[in-house]
């Protein structure tokens, strides 16, 4: 897996999320067990009978987004992460048992060095 970091340009958008808050997040976002089913299905009817080989999620925190779509897929789809928050960053890249990652890039959504056309699916988190 490759990651990156980068310095980022701070919006106030991005200090928050970086910062104290993003922080707090990561804390409230744990991966537990019980999560599994519900995040599974719930992506189940996202995707409903659509296939991808890639997706991209910017604002991935910890990951548990992208560990619903590894199980749903099975592995077989290429995962990328975007996440502006250090400690949620570093949480997500240390999840290899659990989420098979192409690349971790720890910078905002502005600075994405992907081709657009490299992506099938692509999910911004609400911010």
């Amino acid at each position: 897996m490759k990651t990156s970091q980068s310095n980022i340009p701070m919006t106030n958008q991005l200090n928050k999320w970086s910062g104290e808050f993003g922080d707090e997040y990561v804390k409230r976002n744990e991966f537990a067990d019980w999560k599994m089913d519900p995040g599974t299905k719930a992506f189940r009817r996202i995707v409903d009978g659509l296939q991808f080989e890639s997706v991209l999620e910017v604002g991935s925190n910890i990951g548990l987004n992208l560990l619903f779509i590894n199980t749903l897929f099975e592995g077989h789809v290429k995962l990328y992460a975007v996440e502006p928050n250090r400690k949620g960053f570093q949480q997500l890249v240390s999840q290899t048992d659990r989420i098979r990652l192409e690349n971790a890039l720890n910078f905002d959504e502005l600075k994405l060095p992907l081709h657009d056309s490299l992506k099938d699916f692509f999910r911004c988190s609400e911010r």
